[in-house]
């Protein structure tokens, strides 16, 4: 199975992503899952602006 990381840290966001691709054989792993623990401020007006802060 192809393992993706989804740079995120919150786990409802990976689990949503993580049904659809599993079907097509792909692991999602999440930043939690790799021991990765980032403080990013996330003070944009959308999730697009937040995504690319």
């Amino acid at each position: 199975m192809k393992q993706i990381i989804f740079a995120t840290s919150n786990e409802s966001k990976a689990k949503r992503f993580s049904k659809g691709l599993k079907e097509l054989g792909i692991e999602v792993l999440s930043l939690k899952d790799i021991d990765v623990k980032l403080d990013v401020k996330e003070d944009g007006n959308t999730a697009i602006e937040n995504a690319l802060i």
